[in-house]
């Protein structure tokens, strides 16, 4: 996990970006559809140096000021889609130490529905 995952949301917006101008102009390739998916949690902890829980980071607000769907959208159409399928961490507020989260109880996991 991320030690902050709101700091990396815009490397994610680039990365995709990028990634779909490399997939959509690639040589002798007829693609019907590109999709990136992206699963993250609602809630996360953010990790002070020390391993310790130093707060927590509301992602699916940093996603929303991070919207890419327009910008491709404009360059690709219908043929580039994103879906964010977001979950809950169980007692994601009652962990105090980064190894705390080695292993997670996923709850409350979005369905993810392609069209």
């Amino acid at each position: 996990m991320n030690s902050n995952v709101n700091k990396n949301i815009k490397n994610y917006a680039n990365t995709t970006i990028g990634e779909a101008a490399r997939l959509a102009f690639a040589p002798n390739i007829n693609l019907e559809k590109i999709l990136f998916v992206s699963v993250l949690p609602r809630v996360a902890p953010r990790f002070k140096k020390d391993g310790t829980v130093g707060g927590f980071d509301d992602v699916i607000s940093a996603k929303n000021r991070t919207k890419i769907d327009g910008v491709l959208q404009q360059q690709y159409g219908d043929l580039v889609q994103l879906k964010d399928v977001f979950f809950d961490i169980a007692d994601v507020r009652n962990k105090k130490t980064k190894d705390e989260f080695t292993d997670i109880i996923v709850e409350n996991l979005d369905e993810l529905n392609v069209i």
